[in-house]
């Protein structure tokens, strides 16, 4: 049996030879535990004297076997609060002893003769002999739960913290040694293709699995999450417990994925699940074939155009009492005779504002709006106009003060109803989507009812050159065009340029690509008709080149000390493209530095400002393959960061 335990991994072979030990030194009534770690190595059977008598009011609880670095768990309420527990400690050893789970309790601490030596919500001591020791919990306010008691020595590492021989050196570069999986929790073996689901619990450590590699394997690792409050890190290990690759957020979902990871030797790998606040999660280990390392391909075109719908959104109801928007109608409802509603908004001295309540279809509404200034003066009203649909409307209206308006909405001859409250600022108050607008042929719309804003979508790329004509067909029109971005940004308008009531933008640049909108409205906001829009390029800039293609093969937001490098592994391959950025989120003030570090442990570049922030980027090839370090520190600076490592296609 020796030779076959000793034929397993590190981290699985020390808890079955303590398992062994344990079985030596405990007698028989009490039964053994699934998995213990006896103190060390050293510990032996002979040293053990017989276990201490416990008091009587303590003698019918169950005794728990402990184990150093191995947590163990309970439940204690009032009606049962009190828990016992045994360990075999060496004389002179430094221990802590503690409990996590929220839960009030006391530890008490017996020699192996049964007298007191410690006591404390924590306990740290050094031992005064060899033997058994008693570790008596008590819970000490009226609740029930769940506990978890850790034993630790105080002086050392626990099994599988001892680090490695760390990576060359290179002088004048303070690298600490890369830590190894650490003292996680050995779950289980997980086969290639397969996906297993575990819990991390909040103060829990990290969850161990292994699997069989063989030198040369390509596989992909994922760990997803399914409870939305994990944020899930994977991290591989090789056999000999270095680890070779990472992950945060490079699945969807915020899930971790190690993409296309070639195992450098054969042999047992540890697969390390970590991450923020406690959740389930899945974990499957996929082996990939060759052709998963295929170039992506490109397809003929990179982004296609989106359709330009002419869709109504969606109105938002209304609040009264809140303040109005510019161009975001709300709906509303008078739903008696009598009632009235009002709507507050700010404006500056000299501002022109337009105002529509228009009855919802089927409202048996007939609206009147009064508009009263910052001292409460009444200084515009008007009412259903059966021209426009029953609408009451306010157009172009210049306000004579600086500070805060109200709009007064009432029924007329106890009308009540749903309707549509429109406001904006200028001569319109509503948009009307009407599509895409073609190019080199005439779009024909029309402005239904005064103050309305006929608005047509193109989209246009960095460096087109365009010219835009809007021509009447109802002389009750004079029409004005405007070329805006979608974020709202007049970059060309005119009214009159083409002629008579004619608008004509001669040329306009567009500064980049994107979705444009081509807006018509009356010049006076009173008026309404016909009209036709063409639209022409002068001169269409030419395809860009398209970017590389990005794969995100390491993501994971961290935060880095000051003084202090942070380390993260990625698998590379020869001659591979990556880029790497370190971005300083918003709410730290961190100016970040990288490195990148080889499989042989040597700097191959680094970086501190780039693009004009402070922010770091690396472009650079691979050159051979094996696990990769990305270094990250703050130039005299902390705080929170995102980095981001992706190959580019």
């Amino acid at each position: 049996m020796t030779n076959k335990i000793a034929q397993l991994h590190p981290l699985i072979r020390w808890p079955l030879l303590c398992l062994c030990a344990l079985a030596a030194c405990t007698p028989a009534d009490e039964p053994l535990p699934t998995l213990a770690q006896l103190p060390g190595q050293q510990a032996n059977a002979q040293a053990v004297a017989a276990a201490p008598t416990l008091p009587d009011d303590l003698s019918a609880l169950p005794v728990g076997i402990l184990a150093f670095w191995e947590p163990s768990v309970g439940q204690l309420s009032p009606e049962s609060p009190q828990a016992v527990w045994r360990f075999v400690g060496e004389a002179g050893a430094p221990i802590t002893l503690h409990t996590t789970g929220g839960l009030p309790i006391e530890i008490s601490l017996l020699d192996p003769t049964g007298a007191e030596i410690a006591g404390g919500e924590v306990i740290q001591t050094t031992l005064p002999d060899g033997g058994i020791y008693t570790v008596v919990l008590t819970l000490t306010g009226d609740v029930s739960g769940a506990y978890t008691l850790l034993l630790r020595y105080s002086d050392r590492p626990g099994p599988g913290e001892e680090t490695p021989t760390p990576l060359p050196q290179v002088v004048g570069i303070p690298t600490p040694t890369p830590p190894m999986a650490g003292d996680g929790l050995f779950i289980g073996r997980i086969r290639l293709g397969e996906a297993v689901g575990g819990i991390l619990a909040e103060e829990e450590r990290a969850h161990l699995y292994t699997f069989e590699g063989q030198a040369g394997d390509l596989v992909s690792i994922q760990l997803q999450r399914i409870s939305e409050t994990l944020d899930p890190r994977v991290v591989l290990y090789s056999p000999d417990g270095q680890p070779i690759a990472m992950d945060d957020d490079s699945g969807d979902n915020e899930s971790a994925l190690l993409r296309f990871v070639r195992l450098p030797e054969d042999g047992l790998y540890i697969v390390r699940v970590g991450g923020a606040v406690e959740g389930s999660y899945t974990l499957s280990v996929q082996p990939l074939s060759e052709e998963a390392l295929a170039t992506p391909t490109r397809s003929a075109t990179l982004t296609p155009t989106p359709t330009i719908a002419a869709i109504t959104p969606t109105f938002s109801p209304a609040i009264p009492g809140n303040r109005v928007e510019d161009h975001k109608p709300i709906v509303g409802v008078l739903a008696e005779a009598g009632d009235f509603a009002r709507y507050p908004f700010f404006a500056a001295a000299g501002e022109v504002v337009s105002i529509g309540v228009t009855p919802s279809e089927g409202s048996a509404l007939l609206p009147k709006i009064e508009l009263y200034d910052p001292d409460g003066v009444l200084l515009a009203e008007t009412t259903a106009d059966p021209q426009a649909g029953n609408a009451a409307i306010l157009s172009a209206v210049t306000l004579p003060a600086t500070g805060a308006y109200m709009i007064f909405v009432f029924g007329e001859g106890d009308t009540s109803g749903e309707y549509v409250l429109s406001y904006g600022i200028g001569t319109t108050r509503q948009n009307v989507m009407r599509g895409e607008a073609f190019v080199d042929r005439p779009n024909e719309g029309a402005i239904e009812a005064p103050a309305l804003r006929d608005v047509w979508g193109v989209f246009f790329s960095e460096g087109d050159v365009i010219t835009v004509a809007v021509s009447p067909t109802d002389a009750t029109l004079d029409p004005v065009i405007e070329v805006a971005s979608a974020g709202g940004e007049v970059i060309a308008s005119d009214d009159n340029s083409g002629g008579g009531a004619n608008a004509l933008i001669d040329e306009v640049r567009i500064p980049t690509s994107g979705l444009y909108h081509l807006r018509v409205r009356d010049a006076r906001g009173t008026g309404v008709g016909r009209y036709a829009l063409i639209w022409r390029y002068i001169n269409r800039a030419p395809t860009p080149t398209p970017p590389p293609i990005p794969l995100t093969i390491l993501s994971v937001e961290d935060f880095a000390p000051e003084g202090q490098y942070m380390f993260y592994q990625f698998q590379g391959m020869a001659g591979q493209l990556v880029q790497i950025r370190v971005i300083g989120l918003p709410e730290g003030g961190l100016d970040p530095v990288v490195t990148l570090i080889g499989p042989d442990g040597r700097p191959l570049a680094d970086a501190d400002d780039s693009d004009g922030t402070l922010n770091p980027r690396l472009v650079l090839e691979l050159p051979q393959d094996g696990t990769y370090t990305v270094r990250v520190n703050g130039y005299l600076s902390s705080g929170p960061f995102q980095l981001i490592v992706e190959v580019l296609y």
